[in-house]
Order: structure tokens, then sequence, then C-alpha cells
């Protein structure tokens, strides 16, 4: 079986990209994997993985969507639209399935549609009626600032949603979002990585200081100060 995978790949810096690296290996050994990217000179995967290199411009080509009809498509999502936005553009005309890696992508669709405001605001009023469309008209007022304050009353999970034939979440509330928002089969699969099979050095700490930790690249779609708050 051919899988067509739509990521961001090493060494663009989302750590998607490197989920994609520790996955590769065992994509490979089960199926005809094909890594469609928009950059050349991808590292940290398999020597003999096949990596294709697709043209932004030229997505409407009839070529190129023939070739994903000829295997099942995979796209990953992040709320960063400077590594998803070309993979949304195409799981929007070629179904497949959806890893979603994040639920709240506001962000992603906020930026993707800069600096033409008219179809984030129709977008919003579609999904969330009258009082998204004061929301949505609100936040680009505020370029964005606002995103924050709104983001789990206007997910924007749901156009990632409409045409996948399935989904896939790394989190049981992540699972939940999806669930409410769509009647498509969802897998909760956790994310890959090798167990280092020995124990912590230290025991859980029950008194301050307490240590919090954020995990892949900084940025304002990181919803840094919401998670100290």
């Amino acid at each position: 079986m051919r899988l067509n995978w739509f990521s961001p790949l090493p060494p663009e810096r989302s750590d998607i990209a490197h989920y994609t690296a520790r996955l590769a290996p065992s994509l490979m050994r089960y199926f005809e994997t094909v890594f469609w990217t928009t950059h050349e000179g991808v590292d940290s995967l398999p020597r003999d993985a096949k990596i294709k290199i697709y043209d932004p411009a030229r997505l409407g080509e009839h070529k190129f969507y023939c070739k994903l009809r000829g295997g099942l498509n995979i796209y990953n999502f992040g709320n960063d639209a400077r590594f998803h936005e070309n993979i949304y553009r195409i799981a929007q005309r070629v179904p497949g399935i959806a890893i979603l890696h994040d639920t709240r992508l506001h962000h992603f669709l906020f930026e993707f549609n800069r600096p033409d405001w008219t179809r984030y605001v129709k977008l919003a009023t579609e999904l969330y009626g009258a009082n998204g469309e004061r929301l949505a008209r609100a936040i680009v007022a505020s370029n964005g600032t606002l995103i924050d304050a709104h983001v789990e009353e206007m997910p924007f999970v749901e156009p990632f949603l409409a045409n996948a034939i399935g989904a896939i979440c790394h989190s049981k509330s992540a699972c939940a979002d999806v669930k409410r928002r769509s009647v498509i089969p969802t897998l909760q699969l956790s994310l890959p990585f090798v167990s280092l099979a020995r124990s912590p050095r230290a025991k859980r700490v029950w008194s301050s200081p307490f240590r919090l930790i954020m995990f892949g690249y900084l940025g304002s779609n990181r919803r840094l100060e919401d998670i100290l708050a």
C-alpha cells in the first residue's frame, strides 16, 4: 500500500518534522511511503526514503492530484501556517487522514488568510454564527492579539476535518474535541519515541519551586502566556 505523507520535514523548525523523522523507518517498513515536501535539502530521514518535491504554485495541475489518488494521503497539521499552509491547500481538495497535532488551529487560519480578512471573517461566521463574526472582526482589529482569549470557543478545527476520511490525535482530550465537531472515525495514538527504559533520576517534587516544561519551538501560536497564567 502506498502512503502519500505530507508533513514538515527536517531541518524545518517544527517538532512535527522531528516526529516524521522518528516515524519514517517504521512507515517505510510496512508501506510504500512517499514523503512530499516543498523544500530541498531534507535530512534525518533514512537514506533510501522516497522524497518528492511539489511546487505550491502548481497545486492545481491535474497530474499532481492524479498521483495523490494512487494511495492513501496522510496530512500532518499543526498550528503554524508557515509549515502547514500548502498541506492544508491540498487536503481541502484531495481526501485523506488528518493527523491533528493540535486541535486549537485558530492561529493557523488567521495567518493563512492574512492580509485579506474577508475569508477569515466569513469562515468564523459560518462556523460560529453572529458572535463568531463579531469576535473575528475584533480579532482582526487587534491584529491577532485577541486570539488567545477566544481560541477555546473558536478553535477553527472544523475546516481541517471537513474533507478528511479519518483523524488521528495524540491525547484523549484532542480526540474528544474532534468527536464533538465531526462524525469521522477518530483514533488516539501516542507520539512515537524510543523508551529509555530506566527510572528518572529525581523523584516527583510536590513543593515549590515548580518547574514548567514546554517542548518544541516557541512562537505566538504556542500560547505560552496562557499556559503560564
